[in-house]
Parts: C-alpha cells; structure tokens; sequence
C-alpha cells in the first residue's frame, strides 16, 4: 500500500515537472517564433533610425510609455543573487531624475562587461530543464544560442516588451566601487539597474549576426572566380564590423555609493512602488528639462552611430 502511494506521488511530481518545462518550451519557442529570422529584419524593427523618432517612444506627457517604462518601473535587490542588505528595490525614476540632474550623457561600454538580471542562471551548473528553442538559422552557434536562452529566456518570451522596445535607448549601470568585491553574480565590471530587455534584444540580434557571418564563412569554400570570393569577404568584413558595433552601447553610469543612496526599504517592494507612483505629480517645469535632457542623449547615443567605428577605436586606444 505504502509503496503504491510512493509511486503515485512521484508520478505526480514528475507530470508536475514535465508540464512545466513543457509550458517554459512553449513560451521560449513562441518568442523565437515571433522575433526576426535576420539581421536586417531585427534591426529594422528595434534600431530607431533617428534621435526624433526615438524621442517620440519616449514623450513624458504623450502616450502611456513613460508611466510603464519609467515611472511604474523599479529594480529589485532583495533577490537571491542580486540582494543588498536591509534594501527592497531603486526607483527606475529616481536612477533618471538623478542623472538628469547631473547633466549625464551615456558612456560607450562594451556588453560583455556588464550582468544583467537572468545572467545569473549562466552560473548554475545545471540547466537540463531550461527550455531552448529551435535556431532560426542552422548556422548560429550552439553555444551562443543557448547561452541567449539561458540569460534571457524570460526577457526574450515577454512579447509586450519586445515589440515595444528600441535597443537605442540607453540602459542605467551601476559600476562597483570595489574592483575586488563585484556588484553582480558574474563578477563583471557593471551591474545593470535598468535595460535588461533592450540588452537581450541587442545580444540576440549579435546571434543573427555570427550565424549570417557564418553562414558566409562556409560560401567562400564553394566560391567560384576570385570576384565571387571577393564579394563573400567583403560581405564577411561588413559583418565583422557590424558585431564590433552592436557588442557596444551607450549607458549612464552611476557608482556603486550613489546608486545604494538611493535604495528604498519595503517588504513588499511591488505595492509600495505602486502606491508612490500613483501619487507623484510632475511639475511643468520638470518635464520642460526632462525633454531637454532626453533629447541631448538621443542626440549623443545618434551621433556615435552615425560616427562608428572611429568612436570604438579612440575607446580602446585610450585604454590601452
């Protein structure tokens, strides 16, 4: 009898576990299916071709975006992995406001040194039960495509967020003042507090780009006459060049003892933010400066598109 019973209950616990990597499959192959299949198609949907059109996304008295992307917004650091001692969570707003007031522009950082939420998952040593869905392209790296999946299957299967973001639009990090004491489980140079979308947009559009590159590596092997062989480097080239740009990006930066200034204590860090929110009445004034600011960012963010990849090379003359 006992026996019997012990058997059922692990039957159950096993239907209970293989529905749920069953629903995770489903939601990470539903978003591979309904992002781009190809670099220009990505590009073309999330990369504003503008500062003004940018701009328009992010109208503080137009539109619901920046109540839902800005206001509404928090970063949580009591999470496992993520927590700050006796903090609950950062107003997106107030992380902006304070840089507003600064007068920041966003800095070139490349996205390797930087974790986002979801990159802690790359740590863990088990990830069997993560669902990763079909390439688009037979040609993109095994491990690059699962590693998106792995950092960024919650950000990638938010289908809301993804049609509605433009990776052009800085995200907010927060350097460790300590170069021995990361403030991130990757132990990178940068945490992020807020971007994490756009940043897994971003990586998956370099996806599409090594898999295309790729792909044009393995034409030059069949290439006939050297003008066929010239055009397939020349296409490898532009690729090349196109990966070194998308693996940058612009980002306000904060230091690590002015971002916990900022941290707000709440046991409940959700309702709390909700209830702040519903109460803030912005000044005329503030969002006169607040469209000013913005629109020297786009501007800035514009003009090192515009002038790549001379900006990338003076980055890393000056570090060398």
């Amino acid at each position: 009898m006992m026996s019997s019973l012990v058997l059922m209950l692990l039957a159950l616990i096993c239907t209970l576990c293989f529905n749920g990597v069953m629903v995770h499959s489903a939601q990470a192959e539903e978003a591979s299916l309904n992002l781009p299949k190809t670099s220009a198609e990505f590009f073309a949907l999330f990369s504003s071709k503008g500062a003004s059109e940018t701009l328009e996304l992010l109208q503080i008295d137009k539109g619901n975006a920046f109540n839902r992307w800005v206001l509404w917004s928090l970063h949580s650091v009591n999470k496992p992995h993520w927590r700050i001692e006796n903090k609950s969570h950062a107003r997106v707003f107030d992380l902006l406001n304070w840089s507003r007031q600064q007068g920041l522009m966003p800095r070139l950082i490349e996205i390797n040194k930087i974790c986002h939420k979801g990159m802690e998952h790359s740590q863990e040593v088990d990830n069997n039960d993560m669902a990763i869905p079909p390439k688009p392209k037979g040609q993109i790296p095994t491990s690059s495509w699962t590693e998106l999946w792995i950092s960024c299957h919650k950000k990638l299967s938010s289908r809301e967020r993804t049609a509605s973001n433009c990776i052009d639009i800085p995200g907010i990090v927060v350097s460790s003042s300590n170069p021995d004491k990361p403030n991130n489980p990757c132990e990178k140079e940068y945490r992020m507090v807020d971007g994490a979308h756009r940043m897994c947009l971003r990586k998956y559009g370099l996806v599409l780009l090594e898999g295309e590159m790729a792909e044009l590596q393995s034409l030059l092997t069949t290439a006939n006459g050297l003008d066929e062989r010239q055009d397939i480097i020349d296409k490898i080239t532009d690729k090349e060049n196109m990966i070194i740009k998308v693996s940058h990006a612009m980002f306000l930066e904060m230091d690590q003892e002015m971002f916990e200034s900022m941290l707000i204590h709440s046991d409940n860090p959700v309702r709390h933010h909700q209830e702040w929110a519903k109460t803030v009445n912005l000044s005329q004034e503030l969002k006169d400066e607040w469209k000013l600011w913005m629109r020297r960012v786009l501007a800035h963010v514009h003009d090192w598109r515009d002038n790549y990849p001379k900006d990338i090379e003076n980055k890393e003359n000056d570090e060398l």
